[in-house]
């Protein structure tokens, strides 16, 4: 089950944002005390991280910040009520959002946005897995050509092949 963790001061905005996600199969941690949420992060992992951008103590973009240092896999979402494009833009170049929703958002838009989301953190995790099993296949054919190497070099003899003038192999003792 997929964990996403909602930040937002306003608790009113995290109930409506759990109403909107209440039929899907996602694990949803809430938290209207961004400090908080940032403890949750050293303790967990999330597949996606959805934050408001104004609160009081810290900014919705400063918290991605973080949360991308802690959990550089998860998929940031950025809430907000102000079309503000510095902090949209900072948004994406310094915390590397996936999207940006605005304050009212449509229920529809944000679900196909986690689920977006969700598919995108999948694919990345298959990825990076399929990538790590093929350095392991890497490394384990370049330590097989290394004892290939040695043995050639103790034992060159076993990989000398002696043929006939038919061309037929000769195995020691024939003629």
């Amino acid at each position: 089950m997929a964990r996403i963790q909602l930040v937002d001061d306003d608790p009113l905005i995290l109930r409506t944002l759990q109403r909107a996600m209440r039929d899907a199969d996602w694990e949803l941690e809430p938290f209207d005390d961004p400090v908080l949420a940032l403890h949750a992060l050293a303790e967990k992992p999330y597949e996606v991280i959805v934050c408001d951008h104004h609160m009081p103590d810290i900014d919705g973009v400063t918290y991605l910040q973080f949360a991308k240092q802690c959990q550089p896999a998860s998929i940031r979402i950025l809430l907000s009520g102000m079309a503000d494009h510095q902090a949209l833009m900072q948004a994406i170049n310094q915390a590397e959002i996936y999207r940006f929703i605005p304050k009212p958002w449509e229920n529809e838009e944000l679900l196909a946005t986690i689920r977006g989301a969700l598919n995108l953190y999948r694919t990345r995790e298959h990825d990076r897995r399929a990538l790590d099993l093929l350095q392991i296949h890497k490394h384990r054919g370049e330590a097989e050509r290394m004892q290939i190497k040695v043995l050639k070099t103790r034992h060159g003899e076993l990989y000398e092949v002696q043929r006939d003038e038919q061309g037929r192999i000769v195995l020691d003792g024939e003629e």
